[in-house]
């Protein structure tokens, strides 16, 4: 069947647009949004996490490849000095690795950073653009290769020193079973323009035998495979709306998931186990991670770097920014509690008190 076919006999089947979803809508905050499927898979088991409980760990999670990382705070490269950085804070975070392959040797297609912060009842997300330059052992480099060359243990590593943070714990994923965990939640509804529509739509013909096109445009309720679709989208614009579209189906994951009945959880899990290919963390650290969280968390996003400049480096193409900046709006974002999009405004405030620095603008 053409789209063109389809198009004509789902409109005309259709008891009602498919933008109207049968569920009640969910009122939400409005998040600016700014990589890749895999971005979705990362967050499935967050989603899990978020919204599943210690016993359904135990009891699901039974399959879950532990790989804890070796090494002391030094060789993971935290910095000696972290503590006098950020001063007393109770803020997690983990690294979450998405591979576009199977094995260790792999570069990872898409990396986040996950910041849990138990006291602002906040999960905070920043995605780092694969082809960041940084200093890999030494080397510049491109951050997503780090994984290829040294696995879970350098690619933390260079996280950490790049960018002074204190990762301890990874995930790594594939997203091969994307759709299955949106159609577990029910799907999601999404804002999108006739241009992203369109493209959607071709994307959807390459991953469905019997395609589910997407016939409107505005607020959409997408199943399994339309998210996907629209998640996939890359030659429409920039990397950094690219990020944000993942970024976007992400929220809206999460957000139906926390308001899943927890009789519901198990299927959910279920398709969540097989994508979820490695991860430090065993059952006592699942645990602790789940006595930070609450179901009434807010979840934040953001995108690293904010302003960078595309150039070639010996033929190679590299995303180039200053490292020392992205640290700063890191740490202001994870724990100040200043998101990124607030720090030029934050910022003008504070230069015009004279003695007034970002953190007490900000309050």
């Amino acid at each position: 069947m053409s789209r063109q076919e389809y198009v004509k006999k789902k409109k005309s089947a259709a008891k009602r647009p498919v933008q109207a979803s049968a569920r009640k809508p969910v009122k939400r905050k409005k998040k600016k949004s700014a990589a890749r499927t895999v971005l979705l898979a990362l967050g499935s088991f967050l989603v899990v996490v978020v919204a599943g409980g210690v016993i359904l760990f135990f009891v699901y999670f039974g399959g879950l490849n532990t790989k804890p990382l070796e090494g002391d705070d030094e060789q993971l490269g935290i910095p000696s000095n972290f503590s006098s950085l950020v001063g007393p804070t109770e803020v997690k975070n983990i690294a979450l690795f998405g591979l576009d392959g199977k094995s260790d040797q792999t570069r990872s297609d898409c990396i986040v950073i996950v910041s849990i912060d138990p006291k602002l009842k906040k999960v905070k997300m920043v995605s780092v653009m694969r082809d960041s330059y940084v200093d890999i052992n030494g080397s510049m480099d491109k951050i997503g290769h780090a994984y290829a060359y040294g696995g879970p243990e350098l690619a933390v590593r260079t996280l950490n020193q790049n960018f002074n943070l204190d990762i301890r714990d990874y995930v790594t994923v594939n997203f091969e079973s994307m759709a299955d965990v949106i159609d577990a939640v029910g799907g999601v509804t999404l804002e999108i323009t006739q241009a992203e529509m369109n493209s959607a739509n071709r994307n959807i013909e390459e991953i469905s035998n019997d395609p589910d096109y997407l016939i409107n445009y505005g607020t959409v309720h997408m199943s399994g495979a339309q998210a996907v679709g629209y998640a996939r989208i890359r030659n429409l614009d920039g990397d950094q709306e690219r990020t944000a579209r993942q970024r976007k189906v992400l929220t809206a994951l999460i957000e139906e998931a926390m308001q899943m009945e927890t009789r519901a959880l198990p299927g959910l899990a279920q398709k969540v186990i097989p994508m979820v290919t490695a991860t430090s963390m065993d059952y006592l650290d699942i645990a602790s991670y789940l006595t930070l969280l609450s179901s009434d968390l807010t979840v934040e996003q953001a995108v690293i770097p904010q302003t960078y400049s595309d150039q070639s480096i010996g033929g190679v193409y590299y995303c180039v920014y200053d490292l020392d900046e992205a640290s700063e709006i890191i740490h202001d974002f994870f724990y100040r509690d200043i998101h990124p999009d607030k720090r030029d405004e934050l910022n003008n405030s504070a230069s015009a008190s004279s003695g007034t620095d970002l953190a007490e603008a900000a309050a």
